[in-house]
């Protein structure tokens, strides 16, 4: 399953509505309608909120775990949220017009697999390697 399947599956679980699931997103009643169309998806800060909210892990609403455990029955997962939330604050401390593209490859970098996300880090560390030359 795919993200947009996870979130409305389980908030489906929890007792949540489309319409509710929009008042918690603060968003429009069609904002849910966008995602089920394609037109749209999660950002990182929502899929963060939907996290903590239905006490799951991240990597379970991107299908990257089939488990559902919740934030607090792990000792890894505080920190991951903490780590998340740090990096979505120093997001929003930049200048508006750097936060879109920033959120978007956020979003990008946490839904690939732990050997993709390797692969990037191996590839930063060599441009910031040649960017010290």
């Amino acid at each position: 399953m795919d993200i947009i399947e996870n979130i409305l599956n389980i908030a489906k679980q929890k007792g949540y509505t489309n319409k509710s699931l929009c008042e918690l997103l603060g968003k429009n009643s069609s904002y849910i309608s966008d995602w089920k169309k394609g037109k749209s998806k999660p950002k990182a800060d929502e899929i963060l909120l939907l996290a903590n909210k239905f006490n799951c892990s991240v990597d379970y609403l991107l299908g990257r775990d089939t488990t559902e455990t919740g934030p607090n029955t792990s000792t890894a997962a505080p920190q991951l949220i903490i780590q998340y939330g740090e990096i979505l604050k120093y997001i929003s401390s930049l200048p508006p017009d750097e936060q879109l593209e920033a959120k978007k490859y956020f979003l990008e970098y946490i839904q690939l697999s732990t050997e993709c996300r390797q692969e990037v880090n191996s590839f930063i560390e060599f441009v910031k390697s040649k960017d010290n030359k």
